[in-house]
């Protein structure tokens, strides 16, 4: 029996874990070399003092039903064990007594926000926004195979799936967040849909398609937060034979003759493979893995172009407080005294709470987070920064918003004790994302969308596996592209083969 050929693959993360449970079952061979001492990537969880920090899954798409879902169950992140949340309000706008709610039901979103609307104008814009995200339960992924595959019954069926939804990417993909606010006259709507979900520069499609999975049920967050969930994952790879080695920071993928034949680690291990997947961010792929050897024209461009395709991350200030926050909404958008973070005022911090996941809660404790948006301008500030610096820096931010949350909330989330400041520095520390960022470029109105093979570069036998592979990016794009990773190798094997 001919030995089966070894698939090395770099990253632990959603991309990295679905990459070897694929190439498993396409009878491979596959070991996952992580530098952290445990996986997950962006989509992971931490500790501080007992109590459990989630750091990534706000919604999982297609959590109940569809083609994603069937990838879920596949890989283990959701099994019949697997409790999923669904929010009622997915989030609150909150400008000094005015308040509002945005309910995932689109009839009650309806009635709430019309009755804040002024004129007949705003009642015409609201009506057709939630006509949009009535229409969009229906979304544009695919966990089927690599779209470089596909032959005319799946594009047929593609077609098919997303007909319904031609007329709403049509008419609301050329008009930004931003836009449609400027045309609403209500300063509490204009208040609102300015916060809430995704920054307002993103097409008010986007917006539309998020509500439409919450609205139709099929967006809701996994009870036990990203860690358990990637856990789950890990637990699949390794039952199908595969093999993790953590720790292991691998410095470079060995090339011979345009041929990808192995890695290196930092401490100089060689590491032989037939295949190799390089499930990290693709910029610390290109620039530190591969050297700054290879580039692809597409990153390239739109690197050299932020204004219409921005990149954003996040300052996460996680607390903990022992009040009962079950009558609370989970997600808030609270005006605040202004307040200035690395050159731009801010003043509006969302607040998160978890209370509605009890088996995540330590010792009674609740975890409250602030979250503030960073530009890539404030990413190159922090970085810039002396240690000491940047230490002072994190306890002055800290410091600030803990009082802005004091001023305009009171004593509604109790006794706030502070557990973690992370900031996009933080996340570029642990998983070489590029400039702290969690999704990838935006979706700007008028920007055709990216979709990148897995095997655009010119090395043989070398594929990615991250979410830049197709814009905006997040958990399930980094799940497709695993799988289609390791596809997009199985059929490339099979063809060199024949």
């Amino acid at each position: 029996m001919a030995e089966k050929k070894k698939v090395a693959i770099i990253g632990a993360g959603i991309s990295g874990l679905t990459a070897g449970i694929y190439a498993l079952k396409a009878g491979f061979d596959a070991e996952i070399y992580e530098r952290n001492a445990s996986v997950g990537g962006l989509c992971t969880g931490w500790y501080r003092k007992g109590s459990y920090i989630d750091g990534c899954i706000h919604w999982l798409t297609e959590s109940n039903r569809g083609v994603l879902n069937k990838l879920w169950r596949e890989i283990g992140a959701i099994d019949e064990n697997t409790t999923i949340f669904h929010y009622d309000i997915y989030n609150q706008a909150c400008m000094g007594d005015t308040t509002v709610n945005f309910y995932t039901d689109p009839a009650k979103l309806e009635k709430e926000l019309l009755s804040f609307a002024d004129g007949e104008n705003d009642r015409r814009l609201v009506k057709k926004f939630v006509k949009g995200v009535r229409i969009c339960k229906h979304n544009a992924l695919t966990g089927g195979k690599p779209f470089h595959l596909w032959n005319a019954w799946n594009k047929f069926r593609f077609i098919c799936k997303i007909l319904p939804i031609i007329g709403v990417v049509r008419n609301y993909s050329k008009l930004s967040t931003r836009e449609f606010v400027a045309q609403l006259k209500s300063p509490a709507l204009k208040y609102t849909f300015s916060n809430t979900l995704v920054p307002d520069e993103y097409s008010l499609f986007s917006l539309m398609s998020t509500f439409g999975g919450l609205a139709h049920r099929n967006s809701g967050t996994p009870i036990g937060g990203s860690k358990a969930m990637v856990e789950r994952i890990k637990d699949k790879f390794l039952s199908l034979g595969g093999k993790l080695t953590l720790r292991a920071d691998v410095e470079s993928i060995d090339i011979e003759n345009e041929k990808a034949c192995g890695l290196t680690t930092s401490d100089g291990q060689c590491i032989k493979a037939d295949y190799v997947i390089a499930a990290c961010d693709v910029h610390f792929t290109l620039d530190k893995l591969l050297k700054g050897k290879y580039h692809i024209e597409q990153i390239d461009d739109r690197d050299s172009n932020k204004k219409h395709h921005p990149t954003y991350s996040m300052m996460l200030l996680s607390y903990r407080t022992k009040k009962d926050l079950s009558k609370i909404v989970h997600n808030r958008y609270v005006k605040c005294p202004t307040f200035n973070v690395l050159g731009d005022d801010v003043d509006v911090i969302y607040l998160k709470h978890f209370g509605y996941d009890k088996t995540i809660m330590h010792d009674g404790y609740t975890i409250v987070q602030a979250i503030v948006t960073t530009t890539e301008s404030m990413f190159d500030k922090l970085a810039a920064m002396p240690r000491e610096e940047y230490a002072e820096f994190k306890k002055q931010l800290s410091e600030t918003i803990t009082d802005r949350i004091q001023q305009t909330e009171g004593d509604r989330y109790g006794e706030l004790e502070l557990l973690d400041v992370a900031t996009p520095l933080t996340f570029t520390h642990y998983v070489n994302t590029y400039k702290g960022t969690f999704m990838t470029y935006m979706l700007t109105p008028n920007i055709k969308q990216m979709i990148l093979r897995n095997d655009i570069l010119p090395v043989k036998n070398l594929a990615l596996a991250n979410h830049w592979l197709m814009v905006p990016g997040g958990v399930p794009i980094a799940v497709m592209q695993g799988k289609f990773a390791a596809m997009t190798i199985a059929y490339n094997d099979k063809h060199q083969k024949d």
